[in-house]
């Protein structure tokens, strides 16, 4: 029987991308490759290994990861309907439920980064996530949190030093993590004359060891090795963990996808 919906409905083209975005360990080669490739159908066959890869969201992730990274311009279209914004959902039955989301864990969905959405300049992804990172509840303004941290945008900083201050010790530790991955994103400069630089440096007592550990490493990566011996009092805990930092034996934050390079 013919699969109306699944892979089995895909054309040739967009079955090998759907075989390719199942393969364990990623193939970085491949991935660039798809990012580079100028074929007039490749996007067409991105957004139906989407649309077929129902219940498979690995897969659907990375599908939607190229196609931002090919043209970070484009239109919404090609979202999930579960993470797209209420006001563009295509079905009567997604709108519902985005309007019914969008009252209690917020819009877009907390977990639209993991799509790209950061990386869209056809939305105020920051804008969103400055919103949602002051949602009442904490897994929303994580979402928020992880969401800045891929937006490449030093914007992102203002958001991310309240999120220092925030309540949820998994919060503060994501907002710490943001920072150090956004080195990337400016000079470094910007980010040590910000002042997520002083948060940083107060998170070093903050009461969550993993939240100390964070700030540090920040710190350390932003090449702030003074302020770490400055206050290295607050990390009399975590002391052999700051002499690696301090010898610039950082481990890497965790790739969002496999050509992440912000690590």
């Amino acid at each position: 029987m013919t699969d109306t919906f699944g892979p089995g409905s895909l054309n040739a083209e967009a079955a090998a991308i759907f075989a390719e975005l199942c393969r364990e360990p990623a193939d970085d080669g491949y991935f660039r490759r798809l990012v580079a490739d100028d074929s007039p159908t490749l996007d067409e066959s991105l957004t139906a290994v989407i649309r077929a890869a129902t219940g498979q969201h690995d897969v659907m992730v990375l599908a939607c990861r190229v196609l931002i990274e090919r043209d970070p311009w484009r239109s919404l279209d090609f979202f999930p309907d579960f993470v797209r914004p209420a006001a563009v959902a295509r079905e009567r039955g997604a709108k519902i439920l985005a309007w019914f989301a969008q009252i209690f864990v917020g819009d877009p969905s907390p977990t639209a980064w993991q799509f790209g959405y950061s990386r869209l300049r056809s939305v105020d992804a920051i804008g969103d996530y400055t919103r949602l990172a002051k949602h009442h509840f904490a897994a929303v303004r994580l979402g928020a949190m992880l969401g800045l941290a891929d937006t490449a945008d030093l914007a992102a900083l203002d958001p991310l030093a309240r999120g220092l201050d925030d309540r949820s010790q998994r919060v503060r530790e994501a907002a710490a993590n943001a920072v150090r991955r956004l080195r990337h994103a400016g000079p470094v400069k910007d980010i040590l004359a910000h002042p997520v630089h002083q948060k940083l440096i107060q998170a070093l007592s903050d009461r969550s060891a993993e939240v100390r550990i964070a700030a540090a490493r920040a710190l350390g990566s932003l090449g702030d090795h003074d302020s770490l011996r400055k206050h290295s009092h607050s990390l009399q805990e975590e002391g052999a963990e700051l002499k690696r930092i301090l010898n610039d034996h950082v481990p890497p934050l965790d790739k969002i996808w496999p050509l992440d390079d912000t690590t």
